[in-house]
């Protein structure tokens, strides 16, 4: 469903339009945002000149012949944030805000931020002069008000200073939802450190058999979307790159699986640990799980809605065939959660709880609904926010937002089980 057109009115939206000879021009950093942002480019203005980056940050630009990153040709600046950049800033920001944020809803914001901004009164500090304190407003703005898990300021601006940082310890205006995960991430990793799920140097074992259960534990997931994994030179270090690589990961465990006097008969998909990552690694994951993986979203202001269907060549032949899936006649599948699956470690049990073949285990995932939108503002700050693309379950045919969490089909109540693997596989094959 392709929804409804929208259309935005920039002059409404203190967005200035200049006109000379009969043309119209928006300003660079609008363009910038309206088209070169599909792209995956932004623009960042320093008071002095214009630059041309990823609208993800600077920070991995090659050095120059003197030894400078963008980042610091960018930060070499002594002009002031002037009130007519700053009243900029704020209403690009506003706009892309209106034309964007996702959990509009959720949040209550109805379809004016600027008037949320006003009644929450951060309105007239993201109208400072005073670069760090626009930095610190936005911050309280993503962290605390959003409290979403996706929103987050990831660098400050060229007019808040070069060491400016963002101190999550002993920032007071966090929301609970994100100390609350952060004091889960830290038990959940406190309990599997001491179990026998990780190896001598602290880290988990991506692949684990014990007794008659194989275990895949994903802490994100991610891939490398620039390798060719059908060149043979790739594939003979698959191996290797398990530990990083869902692909290489994927393609191991199925081998060893379906290997000749091959023990296994239970899958546990360990997602315990996962805060997200790449959504492709994840469709593959899942498709190798399922067979197919339906990803659903909608947008909840034009109602866009679309379905689109995964299929993965988890054996690399090049052939999608019954082989690039697990045989779920011979095989009971599981899926380890916690409060700390979050987004596209919360997307994945979502889609197996929907498909009514696969067994959650452990506690209530961690809800994250929407795609990571990162964005440049005017002055140059750079952050990111929950997009307009909201992941969703579909049921009798309506769309339904994933942020809630999934609850689990049998409870865990001590975590630390989770990752006892001996009781672990004690435990599911008692399980009906």
């Amino acid at each position: 469903r392709y929804g409804y057109r929208l259309a935005m009115q920039l002059a409404l939206g203190h967005i200035p339009i200049y006109w000379l000879d009969g043309k119209g021009y928006m300003p660079v950093t609008t363009f910038a945002d309206l088209f070169l942002s599909g792209l995956g480019l932004s623009m960042i203005y320093n008071g002095q000149a214009l630059f041309l980056t990823y609208k993800n940050g600077f920070d991995d630009t090659v050095p120059d012949e003197n030894g400078k990153t963008l980042k610091d040709i960018v930060f070499e600046t002594s002009v002031e944030r002037t009130r007519e950049l700053a009243e900029f800033t704020y209403w690009e920001m506003v706009m892309m805000f209106d034309g964007n944020y996702g959990l509009r809803d959720e949040h209550q914001i109805g379809d004016d931020f600027d008037m949320y901004l006003k009644t929450i009164g951060l309105k007239d500090r993201l109208l400072s002069q005073d670069g760090a304190e626009f930095s610190d407003a936005l911050v309280e703005l993503l962290l605390g008000y959003f409290g979403d898990l996706h929103s987050a300021l990831s660098q400050g601006s060229p007019f808040a200073g070069s060491d400016y940082a963002v101190d999550f310890n002993s920032n007071g205006n966090l929301s609970s939802s994100y100390t609350s995960m952060i004091s889960n991430m830290t038990r959940y990793g406190t309990w599997r450190a001491k179990s026998s799920s990780v190896g001598i140097d602290g880290k988990a074992f991506p692949y684990l058999e014990v007794g008659n259960t194989a275990y895949i534990t994903f802490d994100t997931f991610a891939m490398n979307s620039t390798q060719n994994y059908y060149d043979p030179e790739v594939r003979q270090t698959l191996a290797s790159t398990a530990a990083s690589d869902n692909v290489a990961l994927i393609h191991y465990a199925n081998e060893r699986i379906n290997r000749e006097g091959s023990p296994v008969e239970n899958i546990v998909i360990d997602l315990s640990l996962n805060g997200g990552g790449m959504a492709d690694a994840a469709y593959f994951v899942i498709s190798w799980v399922l067979g197919v993986c339906n990803f659903s979203t909608v947008n909840p202001l034009s109602m866009a809605q679309y379905t689109v269907g995964y299929k993965a060549d988890v054996n690399l032949d090049g052939y999608i065939t019954d082989e690039d899936h697990i045989d779920l006649s011979k095989f009971k599948v599981y899926c380890l959660t916690s409060e700390c699956s979050f987004s596209c470690g919360n997307l994945a049990p979502s889609a197996f709880k929907d498909s009514g073949i696969i067994t959650l285990l452990g506690r209530k995932t961690g809800g994250g609904a929407c795609v990571v939108d990162p964005i440049i503002a005017a002055d140059g700050t750079v952050y990111q926010y929950s997009s307009r693309y909201r992941l969703s379950t579909v049921k009798n045919g309506s769309y339904y937002s994933i942020d809630q969490g999934i609850e689990p089909d049998f409870v865990i109540s001590n975590p630390e089980h989770m990752y006892d693997r001996a009781w672990l596989t004690d435990y599911i094959n008692q399980l009906p």
